[in-house]
């Protein structure tokens, strides 16, 4: 989704936050509890995509919306239940504010159509190998701009599990260069938590990129010009993300999706004797249950190799 098209003004007036939290929770009052909750959960991630892009939570326009549901690294089914959620705040907003503009909202989110999900209808399930994940981490060693900055990605979501959005919206007063530490502002559910990068070498590649950034930059992840120069001050979007990480699959002759970053970082602490609840902290996982389900089977001849009983 373009920038410009993200970032162009609203047809409705500037809100603040606490008229959309009000506007919210005016939706949530119609529905069931079980709907609320999905609802709720819908609200939070639009509110931290907003804030991570700059935009105001009230643009209901549909190519925001769209841009919003495609950010999303979930399944076609999931972007249905949350562009319901979506629909619902604009007839809301027309309930409260009926204006042309309110009105046309409704319109056109109504045969707005979600987009689909990874493989159609399920979300691949994958944890790359140890040779898979170091292959993909190697990609982009070149000296120019746009490795660096791939380089650096690519590790952070390697070495760090976080989610393709999170990465997008990093600031560098995020990253504690000292102590090794990520700071992730609005995680799912818009909560906050301190990730801990493994190793040496994301830290490293993040210090390469930096200095080749514009001194004074806010944003870790800004684009690239075409002609090779870094671009302007701003973020990168989730879906920027998910074709940076896609070219480097590409290149690294690997199936992934950006999702499998986090579920490969799961697993290898898991199978290399990390405390699940550190684990669980890391990822941003309420439930211990939740973390487990991330983390695949290990292959069984692998498994041979590092088995070890006190008996037989």
């Amino acid at each position: 989704m373009s920038s410009i098209i993200l970032r162009s003004e609203s047809a409705l007036q500037p809100d603040n936050g606490a008229a959309f939290d009000e506007l919210a929770a005016q939706v949530e009052r119609t529905v069931a509890p079980s709907s609320a909750r999905v609802y709720r959960q819908t609200y939070d991630v639009w509110r931290a995509f907003c804030r991570a892009n700059g935009l105001d939570a009230l643009d209901l326009r549909p190519s925001v919306v769209i841009a919003f549901l495609t950010d999303q690294d979930t399944t076609k089914a999931t972007r249905q239940r949350q562009l319901s959620a979506m629909r619902k705040l604009a007839q809301m907003l027309y309930i409260l504010k009926p204006t042309d503009d309110t009105r046309r909202l409704v319109e056109a989110l109504k045969v707005t159509k979600a987009p689909a999900g990874d493989k159609g209808s399920e979300r691949t399930r994958k944890a790359l190998t140890p040779a898979e994940a170091d292959k993909m981490l190697r990609i982009w060693n070149g000296a120019t701009p746009a490795d660096a900055r791939n380089r650096a990605l690519v590790a952070v979501l390697l070495l760090g599990g976080i989610r393709r959005s999170e990465a997008a919206g990093l600031r560098w007063r995020d990253v504690d260069f000292e102590n090794g530490v990520l700071h992730v502002r609005h995680g799912k559910g818009d909560k906050a938590r301190d990730v801990p990068l493994a190793g040496d070498y994301a830290l490293d590649a993040l210090r390469r990129w930096q200095l080749l950034q514009p001194s004074g930059y806010e944003w870790v992840f800004t684009p690239v010009e075409r002609g090779g120069k870094v671009g302007r001050d701003r973020p990168l979007t989730g879906t920027d993300v998910y074709r940076i990480w896609n070219a480097t699959a590409g290149a690294a002759g690997v199936e992934s999706k950006p999702h499998d970053a986090r579920r490969t970082f799961i697993t290898e602490a898991l199978a290399t004797g990390t405390p699940l609840a550190t684990v669980q902290a890391a990822a941003g996982h309420q439930q211990g249950e939740t973390t487990l389900r991330y983390a695949q089977a290990v292959d069984a001849r692998r498994a041979r190799k590092e088995l070890r009983l006190r008996y037989g």
